[in-house]
């Protein structure tokens, strides 16, 4: 049945295609068995956390390849406009659907496969891991087919499935840290919330609790085939603002990409009020310090996220479009490309930004100086991450690469940091303190939100909070300098 798919065909009738699949699919034992062998050069010295250093690194690769493999199957080929001959070629639309979830999902279940000899070796427990791994990737697939057949263009779709996997990493983790600080009862169901969280279901010692997580990433996997097999195909396209004038002024661009309707950026402000407030008058058993430390990584990971989706795809729609060419021989000076795009993406975001500012100073602090500095902190992030994408969306040549590489560069700035400075460079340089962690915004957004007596306690704030405004500083005259240059400004 599988060798006469026309679908599993058609991804894999190339042989470059063949050849890329299988060597993208040894990443993972590589995965698995690169801090095994990373502890043998340092002596042994992160021997007890290598198996678990691996699963996570592999955990982290499978997820994005399951969501990358299959979140533009669907949105790619109704943008080609080779969608509609598929759904009048005579096949049913849920078998074109079917056909084309076993094709992402074959590789993906490759990839698991091969680690089978890596787990039997390193883990106490192969079968349930193995059965767990199998569980996420086809989670993860099917999430990636589901959004890229519900949302109208790639980019939407990898919004949704790459921020059910946020969502899932940190919004577990949150319900089960306020679980172990309420009562016992509240802890026993906060562990159960992580069994959706894939790294801490992966990391879990007893095989119960892996088995369950498998159980139900199975379910979920099951729930969403049905949910698939019941859409219908013809999603509505995407419906053009009919309110929009031209303004006075003589850039066209000021005008034509407007990225976000009025009513979903109302939404989203809504959303972001909830997302402050909710750490400070909904957990009510916590400290002062620990409710303003969340609320202040809800404020950043709002606007640093809502930055780079609304940035990254700036220039490579232009390109998908056919009509970044037309654009750069207009009579318009790549200044005024940037600034007409700027004043579409990240000008109104930092108005809304500036706007909810009060909300901060309800929840986090009642110091105007410290509610200055955070406020200043903010728009540094926000300004730097934004043209950090805009770099990106001029340097790949598609928008699912750009938006993968912008975020997967904020991942490793506000986590990827922290687990290096705590893995690796604590234990060989013997010192507690922050180094690489000096770039995140989220450490220097947990030091403003404590109180003068909190921070006082720790004399690396003040270096912290400098290094994190300098770099911030730096990317956003790198990508404003690289963005020109590719523009062709001289």
């Amino acid at each position: 049945m599988l060798i006469s798919d026309p679908f599993l065909y058609r991804s894999l009738r190339s042989g470059r295609q063949i050849r890329r699949q299988f060597l993208l699919a040894l990443v993972g034992p590589v995965l698995l068995e690169l801090p095994h062998q990373l502890s043998e050069l340092l002596h042994g010295q992160l021997r007890q956390e290598s198996a678990s250093l691996g699963l996570l690194a592999f955990v982290t690769f499978l997820c994005i390849r399951a969501i990358a493999g299959s979140v533009g199957v669907i949105a790619q080929e109704r943008e080609r406009g080779s969608w509609e001959v598929l759904l009048s070629s005579g096949f049913q639309p849920q078998s074109i659907v079917l056909g084309l979830w076993r094709a992402c999902l074959i590789p993906r279940l490759l990839e698991v496969t091969l680690t089978l000899p890596w787990l039997y070796l390193r883990v106490d427990n192969p079968l349930a891991e193995f059965a767990f791994l199998s569980g996420l990737a086809g989670f993860y697939t099917t999430l990636g087919l589901f959004a890229s057949l519900r949302c109208g263009s790639a980019l939407r779709a990898m919004q949704l499935a790459y921020g059910w996997l946020g969502l899932t990493g940190v919004g577990s983790f949150m319900l089960w840290l306020v679980g172990q600080i309420e009562s016992s009862y509240k802890a026993t169901c906060s562990n159960t919330v992580l069994m959706i969280n894939p790294w801490a279901a992966v990391l879990n010692l007893e095989s119960d609790f892996t088995q369950g997580a498998a159980a139900l990433h199975g379910l979920m996997t099951l729930l969403l085939l049905l949910a698939l097999s019941r859409q219908n195909l013809n999603v509505t396209r995407l419906r053009m603002n009919q309110g929009l004038r031209r303004p006075a002024q003589e850039n066209p661009l000021r005008y034509r990409n407007q990225f976000q309707a009025p009513r979903t950026q109302w939404g989203l402000a809504l959303l972001y009020c909830l997302l402050l407030l909710a750490p400070w008058y909904g957990w009510k058993g916590g400290d002062g310090d620990s409710r303003a430390a969340l609320s202040m990584l809800a404020h950043l990971g709002f606007w640093l996220i809502r930055a780079t989706y609304s940035c990254c795809h700036c220039f490579c729609r232009e390109r998908e479009q056919g009509s970044l060419d037309a654009l750069l021989t207009t009579r318009l000076s790549p200044k005024e490309i940037l600034s007409g795009l700027l004043s579409q993406t990240l000008v109104p975001l930092s108005w809304q930004a500036l706007l909810l500012s009060p909300l901060l100073f309800i929840s986090l602090t009642h110091d105007p100086k410290r509610l200055l500095l955070i406020e200043f902190m903010t728009q540094l992030t926000l300004w730097g991450w934004g043209f950090a994408a805009i770099a990106a969306s001029l340097f790949f040549s598609s928008t699912l690469k750009a938006f993968q590489a912008t975020y997967l560069w904020l991942a490793f700035i506000t986590v990827g940091t922290l687990t290096l400075d705590v893995t690796l460079l604590d234990p060989l340089l013997r010192l507690n303190r922050p180094l690489l962690c000096m770039v995140n915004p989220v450490l220097s957004g947990i030091y403003l939100a404590f109180e003068e007596s909190q921070r006082a306690s720790d004399a690396w704030w003040p270096w912290c909070i400098t290094a994190c405004l300098t770099f911030h500083l730096s990317l956003i005259w790198l990508g404003r300098r690289f963005s020109l240059r590719r523009l062709g400004q001289p």
